[in-house]
């Protein structure tokens, strides 16, 4: 193959890196080569100083693979240079190890997923092509990124420690919601969802634990579970007597009073709503407080 057939960016190469990336090209059949050129004129036009480790690999890498194999994985990876050339480098950095565990169509099947998570998030694609998120090897075992509460509850309490600064518990609920459902007793016991399968990585939806532990701290921080009906039963008092047209005793907790309804579901996902707007205000308008204003 001639040099002069090199785009620009691979003619900055120096001659030895062109020299071995003509040799690989060489070896292989005329569809091949245009698809590994294609990858590596795309991760050139990127960054050129990222080629010379992956060409010292492209030889023993592709020798590994089967030709029908090596044909078609270097055609996925073609299509992959087009929608996300800087995934190019650490998928060839990747590729052989992801061959000799997965084999020819699982190793399709783990590019494609890894495609579409860098169309979400850009940085979440590289740690999948180089093997370092979590979700990219549970795809490459074609197991399921579902993020399961007895797996990550020592992370959480921790986690929910160093926010509240308290010993809190934690206890399963069968499902999820947002806003959280309400703590047992005083905030001593939060609840969170067995399991949480809610988003295609295991990256978001370990995220999503965290966003619903910061919730319930919040809530414990800004006082909802020192809430007593029973302080505001003389502004309640009336509105329960023309809702339910008899003399109640105060509620002892927020539960009582929510089944004071025909439908407590209902109040007290209303009662959430609001606690949740809330909670999120101040923090907005101390975030912009903090900003500084324009001259």
């Amino acid at each position: 193959m001639s040099l002069s057939l090199f785009a620009e960016d691979l003619r900055r190469l120096d001659q030895a890196d062109q020299q071995r990336l003509t040799a690989v090209l060489d070896e292989l059949s005329a569809i091949s080569r245009e698809s590994l050129l294609c990858c590596m004129q795309a991760a050139a036009a990127l960054d050129t100083r990222l080629l010379p480790g992956v060409i010292a690999l492209l030889g023993p890498v592709l020798h590994r693979l089967p030709f029908e194999s090596r044909t078609s994985l270097l055609e996925r990876a073609a299509q992959l240079s087009h929608s996300f050339p800087a995934g190019i480098v650490p998928l060839f950095r990747s590729l052989g190890r992801v061959y000799d565990e997965a084999g020819e169509e699982r190793t399709r099947a783990w590019i494609v997923a890894g495609e579409e998570v860098a169309r979400r998030n850009p940085a979440a694609g590289i740690a999948f092509f180089t093997l370092t998120s979590r979700t990219s090897l549970l795809t490459l075992r074609g197991v399921s990124p579902t993020v399961y509460l007895d797996d990550v509850q020592g992370v959480l309490l921790k986690y929910l420690h160093m926010l509240s600064g308290s010993a809190i518990g934690l206890s399963e609920t069968e499902a999820l919601s947002f806003p959280p459902p309400l703590a047992d007793g005083e905030g001593e016991v939060i609840l969170l969802p067995v399991c949480i399968e809610q988003f295609p990585t295991y990256e978001e939806n370990f995220r999503l634990y965290r966003v619903l532990v910061a919730h319930q701290v919040g809530r414990i921080e800004f006082g909802t579970y020192i809430c007593s009906p029973s302080r505001l039963w003389p502004v309640l008092l009336p509105f329960v007597r023309s809702f339910t047209g008899r003399e109640i005793d105060p509620p002892v907790d927020l539960s009582s009073y929510f089944h004071l309804f025909p439908r407590p579901d209902l109040i007290e996902a209303l009662f959430l709503r609001i606690v949740g707007i809330a909670i999120v205000a101040p923090l907005t308008l101390s975030n912009q407080s903090e900003k500084p204003k324009a001259p």
